[in-house]
């Protein structure tokens, strides 16, 4: 019996583990293919590759890959798409670029082309470029955590795909809208959840926190499964599997341009009675 538990829990952790490699693989193949220029496709490939793919192939056979890595490869990805086709546009390539066509193009945009740096780093690694840098960003940098754009996404995706697990769904809602660390969301039980007429509530520390109705839904929906089958806890076994499951849905999500639109979905206080 001992061996068939310890299998079973070796290849649920297998499982856990490579969920996030093969969702970057997936989502840097579909952005590569959107890409115009086959020349551009080429690079972006193999810069994705030994950058980001065989990084995470190999963080993952020590440990899960956190959201944050998720998170990370998304950004770099996109940033290195965004200045390949700018430079395309100056009649400019990684080798003709100069310093002051990049310093000119990280003035001129948003903070999040600083994530480019990855792709110039690599680029000069593989002699593809020469003397060109972009400065590393403080590690305290407020562009390290999830722009608004991206926490749009992410909350939308999760709140309205029905094919994601609900549990999954539930879990990173929970900590993207409520910061709630995935230590303590595996501990939520049904006596977490509050049903008050058409409202459900959810107890988080000291605080009774009205739930959006879609997740609501999702949460009474999950209970009453969890009290059929006799478990005790609602959204997961351990944090490094509900984590594993979230950062491989931030790394399947679509680029907001042709995903979101409306406002982050805020969480609401229950009101007085």
């Amino acid at each position: 019996m001992s061996l068939v538990i310890d299998a079973s829990s070796m290849i649920g952790s297998y499982t856990e583990r490579f969920t996030v490699p093969v969702a970057a693989e997936r989502w840097i193949a579909a952005a590569v293919a959107a890409m115009a220029d086959l020349s551009d496709r080429h690079t972006i490939q193999a810069f994705a590759t030994w950058t980001h793919l065989t990084r995470l192939r190999k963080d993952s056979r020590r440990k899960p890959i956190t959201a944050g890595q998720a998170v990370s490869v998304r950004r770099s990805v996109k940033a290195a798409i965004v200045i390949l086709a700018w430079l395309r546009t100056e009649g400019l390539n990684l080798e003709t670029v100069g310093q002051g066509d990049l310093d000119r193009w990280l003035a001129d945009g948003p903070t999040t082309r600083q994530y480019a740096r990855d792709l110039v780093l690599w680029a000069v690694r593989t002699k593809r470029a020469t003397n060109i840098s972009i400065p590393a960003r403080l590690k305290n940098s407020p562009t390290q955590a999830l722009d608004e754009d991206e926490r749009r996404e992410i909350s939308h995706r999760l709140l309205g795909d029905d094919r994601l697990d609900a549990r999954d769904r539930v879990a990173g809602l929970l900590n993207l809208l409520y910061a709630q660390p995935f230590s303590v969301i595996i501990r939520l039980t049904a006596d977490h959840v509050v049903v008050r007429e058409k409202n459900v509530l959810l107890h988080l520390g000291k605080e009774l926190l009205e739930l959006r109705p879609e997740l609501g839904s999702l949460l009474q929906q999950i209970a009453a499964a969890t009290a059929r089958s006799g478990k005790s806890t609602l959204l997961g076994s351990s944090p490094e599997s509900v984590r594993a499951s979230t950062s491989a849905i931030s790394l399947s999500l679509p680029d907001s341009s042709g995903w979101v639109s409306g406002p982050c979905p805020a969480a609401r206080r229950p009101s007085a009675t």
